[in-house]
């Protein structure tokens, strides 16, 4: 090889390295070598593009630099230092026509970040602001790019479509997607119509999620969900509906219908919600600062005495189709006719009553009561809300609770209103039958009465009451007093006495507890059980109010006692019904008051007197209106036919048993008898024992007979032993006496 030309091959590549390498020394004293920025799968070619369409509206420019947390369009997109676009959501639609060429937002290619190429396009979103821009790459600048951008950008105008505008729910609750079925993204916002349906855009915008809570509503739950379109403003509506819990009514043949479960609970066994007295929606914090009507306990809103089926209700809020809260007469009803037992459901204890015609309720026995905060006292225990406020005590209602004794009880003071408890509902109208009550027979100074066939006749209302359902005032007996005028007064013991003889049956009236008092002629009075008070001034109410009836005589015992009647079905505290007279009441107890009359005329004129006796039927109708064994308090006279003998009289014991009829003799009807009374061991003629005279009884003979008649073991009326006589056959009071042989 020549030596010469080797050299200087060597010295060209030389001069080429050096020219190639070195910085340019003319126009400017910066000695930096300055590198390019190149990225990823751009080949090198950083020349910015010339694209041939025009920019929209509110097109701006910016230099977007590298790595740069503050160089960002749309308020969060930037570049990083991998030369990708970052921030929010982004998605690339890779080498296009300019700005102007992004005329719609896709609905799918949506990632987190994107490479840069010059010449792109893209549409990046903030979540944050729910806004959309669109963005082209048109070349390098500087420490970064040149790009063009618009924001906000809401693509093409489409009306929002979606598989189907219903969407449902099981009771339960749950969570459903729906996709847009536009071939772009529309920009909207999404609210819903109820708090119970949550829903939120899927972004940036392909869909939503619907989140529904589970339901505590016994009814079907409508909500809406209205998709508004950021364009044009035109609104998309979408409809959801949420299944209710299935509350059942069960009838347990009382004057309302019970639920088997507790307001707002999927199953008879569960809690439901807690609320606080008037409050209609569940939560879980009970204090004066939480509860809507009122501060403490010196500041409350008045919102009724009685709030069953107003709007204060949370039964009829939470469950409608005529459901509410049972009345404190309607909880002491199903204590006192339900057979109570201790069990369990799903391994949940309880209580379940059951009534008289088998069907029956359960009551768990946890949740207990919330006095105040989020964690409830007696957790073993069921306690539930009476809607009835305590009368004389603004900030308390009352309550029903049971508990490890096994037997339900009706809370004497009342809890405050703000405690959270459980509500049960029932179903039905209060009862208010006025006529099976009290039938008016006339009246007299103004004031009515009714004539039960006894000694007096009764007034229909208490004393100081309007109606004969009303409670009445309360008095001492050493200051009771009557403004009805000369005619009315206090009953005697013995007349009080005298209903003791009647049929009494506690009942509802007009949503009031107390006691039907039928006479031995059918009508009836009611008497409100109001219970007493120990003071006049007592700021508590009545301890077992619609329970437990004190009615003053007008008898003076001693030592400051005097006579009353008490009535009381607290089967709990007695273990039975308990209807006596007392002379141990003290005379400065506050008691109830019902006054008499012997003035005035009975419309049916007085029945079962030797006048006018008593036909078998209707001394077999008086007797059963009679409680269990109780004598009447008189003698009655009855006179009717001899239909069948069960013992002939005999000197052995003196008296005769045998039937009564007023049918026909030996007629059709005769040997069907059901209106036969039982006159049961009764004395001979002239009240005496039988001594062997000639005149017996035989079948067909007319017979009158007088005495006591008794409800034996409540479903047999008829004479009581030895308390009864024959006073006449076919008309002969007197029977020959047998001669001796």
């Amino acid at each position: 090889m020549n030596t010469k030309f080797s050299s200087l091959c060597c010295m060209l590549a030389l001069a080429v390295f050096v020219s190639t390498a070195l910085p340019s020394c003319g126009g400017g004293d910066d000695d930096t070598i300055e590198t390019p920025v190149t990225p990823p799968g751009d080949n090198g070619n950083n020349n910015n593009n010339t694209p041939t369409s025009s920019d929209p509206e509110g097109t701006q420019d910016m230099a977007l630099k590298v790595g740069n947390a503050n160089s960002v369009v749309n308020g969060v997109t930037g570049i990083d230092a991998q030369y990708n676009l970052t921030g929010g959501m982004v998605v690339s639609l890779g080498k296009i026509d300019g700005l102007g060429a992004i005329t719609s937002i896709p609905t799918t290619g949506w990632q987190t970040k994107a490479p840069v190429n010059i010449g792109s396009g893209y549409v990046v979103y903030n979540e944050a602001t729910e806004v959309f821009c669109r963005l082209y790459i048109v070349g390098q600048d500087g420490e970064g790019y040149h790009v063009k951008y618009q924001v906000p950008f809401r693509g093409t105008e489409q009306e929002l479509m979606f598989s189907t505008s219903e969407v449902s729910f099981p009771a339960e609750g749950g969570t459903q997607e729906l996709t847009v079925a536009n071939s772009s993204i529309t920009p909207f916002t999404v609210t819903s119509s109820e708090t119970w349906c949550e829903v939120e855009k899927i972004q940036p915008g392909t869909g939503v999620r619907i989140t529904c809570k589970p339901s505590a509503m016994g009814y079907v739950s409508n909500a809406t969900i209205t998709l508004t379109q950021t364009l044009t403003e035109k609104s998309k509506v979408l409809t959801v509906t949420r299944e209710g819990i299935v509350h059942n009514a069960v009838d347990l043949g009382l004057s309302v219908q019970w639920c088997d479960r507790n307001v707002g609970a999927s199953s008879v066994e569960g809690i439901g919600g807690y609320f606080a007295w008037g409050e209609t929606e569940p939560k879980e914090s009970f204090s004066w600062e939480t509860y809507a009507y009122g501060s403490s306990e010196t500041n409350v809103t008045d919102i009724g005495a009685n709030i069953s089926g107003t709007q204060y209700d949370a039964a009829t809020k939470m469950l409608g189709d005529g459901w509410r809260m049972p009345t404190r007469a309607e909880i002491i009803e199903l204590i006192y006719k339900c057979t109570w037992e201790k069990t369990s459901v799903n391994g949940v204890n309880g209580l379940r009553a059951t009534a008289a015609n088998g069907q029956s309720i359960f009551f768990a026995q946890q949740g207990g009561r919330i006095s105040y905060g989020e964690k409830p006292s007696d957790a073993t225990y069921f306690y539930g809300w009476v809607p009835n406020r305590c009368t004389n005590k603004m900030a308390y209602a009352q309550e029903y609770y049971f508990g490890d004794s096994g037997r339900p009880i009706i809370g004497t003071y009342g809890a405050e209103r703000k405690c959270g408890m459980q509500v049960r509902a029932v179903k039905g109208e209060p009862y208010s039958d006025a006529e099976s009550h009290y039938t008016k027979s006339g009246t007299v100074g103004g004031h009515d009465y009714v004539d039960l066939g006894l000694s007096v006749k009764w007034a229909t209302c208490n004393l100081d009451a309007v109606n004969p359902w009303d409670y009445g005032g309360y008095y001492a007996w050493t200051t009771s007093k009557s403004d009805w005028g000369s005619s009315w007064r206090m009953p005697t013991k013995d007349e009080l006495a005298e209903l003791l003889t009647c049929k009494i049956e506690w009942t509802i009236f007009h949503n009031t507890g107390g006691y039907r008092i039928t006479g031995p002629n059918g009508r009836s009075i009611f008497l409100p059980a109001a219970d007493m008070k120990f003071n006049a001034g007592d700021k508590d109410d009545a301890y077992d109010i619609d329970l437990e009836a004190n009615y003053w005589s007008s008898s003076y015992n001693k030592d400051s006692q005097a006579h009353s009647l008490n009535l009381s079905c607290d089967v709990h505290t007695y273990g039975h019904e308990a209807y006596f007279m007392t002379d141990l009441s003290k005379t400065r107890y506050f008691y109830s008051i019902r006054l008499v009359t012997e003035e005035g005329k009975s419309e049916s004129g007085q029945k079962g007197t030797a006048a006018n006796p008593f036909t078998p039927a209707e001394a077999k109708a008086y007797g059963s209106t009679l409680a269990a064994d109780a004598e009447s308090a008189q003698d009655y006279y009855i006179k009717g036919r001899v239909h069948s003998m069960v013992e002939q009289f005999g000197t052995q014991y003196g008296n005769a048993t045998f039937y009564l009829s007023d049918k026909e003799p030996f007629s059709t009807s005769w040997q069907w008898a059901d209106d036969a009374f039982y006159v049961y061991r009764a004395n001979y003629l002239g009240n005496t024992k039988y001594a062997g005279q000639s005149l017996l009884l035989n079948e067909g003979d007319e017979v009158v007979v007088c005495g006591k008649i008794t409800n034996y073991k409540g479903d047999t009326p008829e004479t009581v032993q030895g308390k009864a006589y024959v006073v006449s056959i076919n008309g002969m009071t007197r029977g020959a006496r047998t001669s001796r042989r």
